[in-house]
């Protein structure tokens, strides 16, 4: 049995294609996405370029010519993390390329060349990011990665009997 919808012809010919048009505000909207897009890359650039210097959001906003406000803003809503978090995620993961690379290199030494005035507060900020400290890290040359922060229950937190589990079974090495 074939079925027909009403008013419809199964046999007729391809019509021609229809040039449409954009209403101007859907062209305006394209239009600022775009540049949007170009600004955050123009903020990226400018953070990789500097990232090792003491960079502050207001330098980038100056950069880009924007209010620290309205850069703020943009940033986040783009990158979906905040400037300061953004750029110490940068920094952590240079340090971790750094560690691998050079088992010999100095704690302080990989602090300094990733733009951390304070080796104290580098290693802090790396082992609660990271999971680890930034010498254990280098000593097992960065293979291994304990999962602190990440969630995995559905409310979004980690138990903390799941993670101390999950690092003792990482770091327990059989004698």
């Amino acid at each position: 049995m074939k079925l027909r919808a009403k008013g419809l012809n199964t046999h007729s010919t391809p019509q021609p294609t229809q040039t449409r048009h954009i209403a101007p505000e859907v062209s305006q909207e394209l239009d600022q996405a775009d540049e949007k897009e170009q600004l955050v890359s123009t903020m990226l650039n400018f953070i990789d370029d500097n990232l090792v210097k003491n960079l502050k959001e207001k330098d980038v906003a100056e950069h880009c010519n924007l209010s620290v406000t309205y850069f703020s803003k943009i940033f986040h809503r783009h990158l979906g993390v905040s400037f300061r978090d953004y750029v110490i995620n940068k920094k952590l993961s240079l340090a971790k390329d750094l560690l691998k690379q050079d088992m010999r290199c100095q704690i302080s030494v990989v602090a300094y060349q990733c733009g951390f005035n304070d080796v104290s507060y580098f290693s802090r900020i790396f082992k609660k990011r990271v999971g680890m400290s930034p010498g254990t890290y280098r000593n097992f040359g960065g293979k291994i990665e304990v999962p602190f922060g990440q969630s995995k229950q559905p409310d979004g937190t980690t138990s903390v009997q799941e993670t101390m589990l999950t690092t003792t079974l990482i770091l327990w090495k059989p004698v």
